[in-house]
């Protein structure tokens, strides 16, 4: 992933990540 405009993905992956911890 780059480090420019930041993707659904991306925040999808954050959130889960978030979730998760």
């Amino acid at each position: 992933h780059i480090m420019m405009p930041p993707p659904p993905c991306f925040a999808v992956v954050l959130g889960f990540f978030k979730n998760s911890k």
